[in-house]
């Protein structure tokens, strides 16, 4: 059996950068994607930015507070193998020092989780209204003669008789 190409896979372009090539005869005016200029991720990110901003601070404080345990750790060390008589009320002092900066660590981190949570929660919602906009947007400029089943204009009369829905 011989290896055919159909013609609508991609096939790298005429250059021989291996980039796709649109299908079709390749000019921008056959592709509509082509014609109309894509949005960046900066664009895309704009009506989160400032809670992105927030959560990365908050995981970089939890990413300092989560130290303390490990600096507390070398410190009851010091103290219970150094040469000073040990006291007890300072070794509980760095022990509670320790299990707080935990709790303020595990404080932080759920908060940016928090926030990045409805943060894409806020971005999809964004996306999917800006894409049925534009798909509206779109199909209301790319009919050339008006949809019977659209409510009529004031000046039109009435699409009574013309429409028929199921449903």
């Amino acid at each position: 059996m011989a290896n055919t190409v159909s013609p609508e896979i991609d096939q790298p372009d005429a250059e021989g950068t291996g980039g796709p090539t649109a299908r079709g005869s390749g000019d921008a005016a056959d592709d509509p994607a082509a014609a109309e200029p894509g949005i960046g991720l900066g664009e895309m990110l704009v009506p989160i930015r400032g809670q992105l901003s927030l959560a990365c601070v908050l995981q970089a404080l939890s990413a300092i507070v989560g130290l303390v345990p490990l600096i507390a750790v070398a410190e009851l060390a010091r103290e219970l193998f150094g040469d000073d008589p040990v006291e007890n009320s300072r070794l509980w002092t760095i022990a509670a020092v320790a299990a707080g900066a935990l709790v303020l660590r595990l404080a932080l981190m759920l908060g940016s989780v928090s926030i990045t949570h409805f943060a894409d929660n806020d971005l999809q919602l964004h996306l999917r209204r800006r894409m049925a906009d534009h798909m509206g947007r779109d199909r209301r400029t790319s009919r050339a003669e008006p949809d019977p089943c659209d409510p009529p204009s004031a000046s039109e009369g009435g699409a009574a008789g013309r429409c028929r829905r199921s449903g």
